[in-house]
C-alpha cells in the first residue's frame, strides 16, 4: 500500500522479493497513480487496487488537500501504539 505511485519503481522493488518467497497472493494498492506507473506494476502483482489512475499525474501531493511527510518518530510512536492494542 502506498499513498501514491508516480513511477512505480519503488513499489516494484518492494514486491519483487515477495514473489521469490512464494507468497500466496501479492496485492498492490495506492490511492492515486500515474497511468505509466499503473502499467509498469501490472505484472508484479496478482491484484491491483487504485482509487484513481491519472494521465495528468504531476505528483502524489497534488492529489491531497493536506500532504506532509511523516517523521520517523511519529511512525515509531504509531507502530508502538498499534503493538499494544
Amino acid at each position: 500500500m502506498d499513498d501514491g505511485i508516480a513511477i512505480g519503481s519503488t513499489m516494484l522493488a518492494s514486491v519483487q522479493p515477495m514473489g521469490h518467497a512464494q507468497e500466496k497472493e501479492i496485492i498492490i494498492a495506492a490511492l492515486v497513480a500515474s497511468t505509466e506507473a499503473y502499467q509498469f506494476v501490472q505484472e508484479a502483482a496478482d491484484e491491483r487496487v487504485f482509487a484513481d489512475i491519472r494521465e495528468d499525474f504531476l505528483g502524489v501531493g497534488m492529489h491531497y488537500a493536506a500532504f506532509r511527510q511523516t517523521e520517523d518518530q511519529e511512525v515509531i510512536h504509531l507502530l508502538d501504539e498499534a503493538k499494544h492494542r
